[in-house]
């Protein structure tokens, strides 16, 4: 259910307070349905003479419900249940990001276009939330193939066209694909961001590494989703992309785990904002109005009693 992603609680720890409210409410009304105390105070013979002169009445505990309902009420709007906002995504722009950078060199696009590595790339995308989502392509150099932007539909349709004319020269250089994601980051205002890149693990050297650490200096996190190429004959260094992304800061992960990726970095994101007291551009917090309920049985707490 998609639906359950849009909805947070953001802060839980308040609900721990509503089975309190229901243990102090049984414990009350237990007290107030019977006699208590006064049944080891008085002779036992007294407190049946007195019961059938109906001197003895009972409470039936009826008026102690509204206080645990106000009690509970109030704790699950404290709690902070929330929706996430569809326009939040203009006040978040220039505080977090994603690029997703991707291996078009030939060992990826020879037998065809990176069909894998643009499904792991589309995944991603759409967990990406209210974050603004940037496009590098890089071969033997690197290329900006779309800036950061929330418009979702047009970048799957510019990863749908990728294919080996995308990058006209040769080889496979990562260090110039995360140089860029830095620049590109720095130039969008970007606080903090993930850079992802997806590749077969080709072209990782000295080089890459030291990238890699110049990207997470800068603020961001690197992490790699391996892609098999499409060239039997292709080098495969999943390992290397993993060292890489120690580098900048991240994990590793294969194509098929790109979904566990995207959960994984829209927590931290969600995170950040808490971090920064910022989760109300994201969230919207129904607390305030959920708390309007607990004045009804509020008032029944004022009512005369007869």
């Amino acid at each position: 259910m998609s639906w359950l992603a849009e909805v947070a609680v953001l802060r839980p720890w308040w609900l721990l307070a509503i089975p309190l409210a229901l243990a102090l409410w049984l414990r009350r009304r237990r007290m107030a349905t019977g006699l208590g105390a006064w049944r080891r105070a008085m002779d036992p013979a007294l407190m049946a003479a007195m019961a059938a002169l109906g001197r003895v009445r009972p409470g039936d505990g009826r008026g102690l419900w509204p206080p645990a309902v106000v009690i509970a009420i109030l704790a699950a709007a404290l709690a902070g249940p929330a929706m996430r906002r569809d326009g939040g995504a203009e006040g978040l722009r220039n505080l977090d990001g994603m690029a997703i950078l991707l291996d078009l060199s030939p060992s990826m696009t020879s037998a065809g276009p990176p069909t894998g590595a643009v499904v792991a790339a589309r995944v991603l995308m759409d967990a990406a939330g209210t974050r603004g989502v940037g496009v590098i392509v890089y071969g033997g150099d690197a290329y900006v193939a779309s800036p950061f932007t929330v418009d979702r539909d047009a970048v799957s349709r510019m990863l749908g066209g990728l294919d080996g004319e995308t990058v006209p020269d040769p080889g496979s250089r990562p260090a110039r694909a995360l140089d860029l994601a830095a620049a590109q980051f720095g130039r969008a205002g970007i606080l903090s961001g993930d850079a992802v890149l997806i590749s077969d693990g080709g072209g990782v050297d000295d080089a890459a590494m030291d990238a890699a650490r110049r990207l997470r200096r800068s603020g961001a996190r690197l992490w790699t989703v391996y892609a098999p190429p499409v060239d039997d004959e292709a080098p495969r260094d999943p390992a290397a992309l993993a060292r890489l992304a120690e580098a900048g800061g991240g994990r590793g992960a294969r194509a098929h785990e790109a979904g566990a990726l995207a959960e994984r970095l829209g927590a931290g994101f969600d995170a950040r904002l808490r971090e920064a007291g910022l989760a109300a551009l994201a969230w919207r917090d129904w607390g305030r109005g959920l708390a309007v309920l607990a004045l009804a049985p509020l008032l029944l707490m004022f009512r005369r009693r007869a």
